[in-house]
C-alpha cells in the first residue's frame, strides 16, 4: 500500500474500493463509528463532470506492517432524491396547515416541485364557471416566473381543453405545431420559449378545477 497510494479496485456499479496510506478524513461533520472506522459523506466527480453523492466507510487496519485505510463508498443518490422528495411534501404540507392562502400556497408548491423535479418549466392554472383560466403560480428552473398572474378564455386552448374536457393527461410533443395547437398556444409557447409539455388536470370532488402544466425548452430555438 506505501508503494502505491492509488491501489484501485471496482468491485460493482453501487461499491468502489480505495486502497491508500492512512490519513484522517479531510472533512468535517465525519461520524466515528470506533476508533479504527469512521462514516462521512463526499461527493465524487465523474469524468464527464457529474457529481455523485457517496456515502464513505473509511476502515483503519496494518497490512505488510504498516496502517493502511480501506474506503467503500456507496452511491446515494436516490436516497438523497428521497430525502429532498419527502422534505418537499413536509414542506407543503406545513404550508397547507396554516392559514396561508391559496395563491400563496400554490406558488410554494410549483417552486418546489421544479426544485426536485429540475424540470424547465412548471404552471398551475385555475378554471373558474365562465371558462376563464387564471395563472397563479409559474416558475421555470432559473427561478423566473414567467407567465405567472395571467388570465386566458380556455376555448383559445386546444390541448388545455382536450384535458380538461376528457379529464385525462395530455402530452404535447411539438407546442408549435399547427395541426394540434391553437394559435394562442404557438403564441404563448413561442414567447415563453416552449417546446414540448403535458397538461395534468386537477380534479376535486369529481370536478376539473385547474391543470398542472409541466414544459421543456425549445432547445433548438436560436
Amino acid at each position: 500500500a506505501r508503494s502505491n497510494p492509488a491501489i484501485f479496485a471496482q468491485v460493482s456499479n453501487t461499491y468502489q474500493l480505495h486502497l491508500h496510506p492512512a490519513r484522517p478524513p479531510a472533512r468535517s461533520g465525519a461520524e466515528t463509528v470506533s476508533d479504527k472506522n469512521v462514516l462521512f459523506e463526499s461527493v465524487l466527480l465523474t469524468k464527464d463532470g457529474r457529481k455523485i453523492p457517496v456515502e464513505i466507510n473509511s476502515h483503519l487496519f496494518d497490512i505488510k506492517g504498516g496502517p493502511a485505510v480501506l474506503s467503500i463508498a456507496r452511491d446515494v443518490t436516490e436516497r438523497k432524491r428521497a430525502e429532498k422528495r419527502l422534505f418537499t411534501l413536509l414542506d407543503i404540507s406545513r404550508h397547507i396547515t396554516s392559514t396561508i392562502e391559496l395563491d400563496k400556497l400554490l406558488d410554494i408548491a410549483v417552486k418546489k416541485i421544479v426544485d426536485v423535479t429540475g424540470v424547465d418549466r412548471v404552471s398551475v392554472v385555475l378554471l373558474d364557471k365562465e371558462g376563464k383560466m387564471r395563472v397563479p403560480a409559474a416558475y421555470t428552473k432559473k427561478g423566473e416566473k414567467a407567465g405567472a398572474n395571467k388570465e386566458y378564455n380556455l376555448e383559445d386552448f386546444k390541448s388545455h381543453k382536450d384535458a380538461v374536457k376528457n379529464r385525462k393527461t395530455v402530452y404535447v410533443p411539438d407546442a408549435t405545431d399547427r395541426s394540434t395547437q391553437s394559435p394562442t398556444e404557438i403564441m404563448l409557447a413561442e414567447q415563453l420559449n416552449i417546446g414540448s409539455g403535458i397538461h395534468v388536470p386537477m380534479i376535486s370532488r369529481k370536478k376539473v378545477i385547474g391543470l398542472l402544466n409541466v414544459a421543456a425548452v425549445n432547445k433548438y430555438r436560436n
